[in-house]
């Protein structure tokens, strides 16, 4: 994770604290320490920063649990103005996102997948805009392994309520399960192979 970034030339630098109980950027005066502002709030999470565009002032970060009805897990792209907080949304699929910008800042590639859905590779302007597609993963060989087998139906996420009414999510592989869904606990699914919490 890295979220301190040092910005123009020295004079601020960004931040990363959980004070309010989230993981968010603050900028900071580097000679006095002094706050001069909060980048991001919420009840979410900044990940990692992954850009800095000084000449147009936006920070790019990748944040979870942003998202409403999303696994708190994906990782999304985001870019936060240095001026006025304006907070958009670069990689906008249901899933999670691993992104590499370009040398100059102009283009990112961004990887993303999930358990149900093969990998597939972008690449996008900085803005977000959908350039190109570059790839997507090959699923033929393992579809043809296990015919008529749908991948959602090998592993999937399932949402589970604990004691404190916090949502959380266990990832079980479908091949090897042993309850019917409606019957699973967080005790069977621990006993469940392959699943992990």
């Amino acid at each position: 994770m890295t979220c301190v970034r040092e910005i123009g030339d020295g004079e601020s630098i960004t931040w990363f604290s959980s004070r309010s109980g989230w993981g968010h950027l603050y900028l900071l005066d580097a000679q006095t320490g002094e706050e001069r502002c909060q980048l991001t709030s919420g009840a979410w999470n900044v990940h990692d920063i992954v850009h800095v565009d000084e000449a147009d002032r936006w920070i790019y970060f990748t944040a979870c649990g942003r998202e409403a009805e999303r696994d708190p897990y994906y990782r999304h792209l985001y870019r936060c103005s240095f001026d006025d907080g304006q907070l958009e949304l670069l990689t906008p699929e249901d899933a999670d996102h691993d992104v590499a910008f370009s040398p100059s800042g102009a283009y990112l590639v961004d990887t993303f997948s999930r358990i149900d859905q093969p990998q597939t590779i972008v690449l996008r302007a900085a803005d977000g805009r959908l350039v190109t597609e570059l790839e997507q993963a090959a699923i033929a060989a393992i579809q043809s392994a296990e015919p008529g087998v749908e991948i959602s139906e090998v592993a999937f996420d399932v949402p589970f309520v604990d004691a404190d009414d916090v949502q959380i999510y266990a990832r079980v592989d479908g091949r090897y399960q042993e309850h019917r869904l409606e019957n699973l606990t967080l005790e069977n699914v621990e006993e469940t192979p392959n699943a992990r919490l």
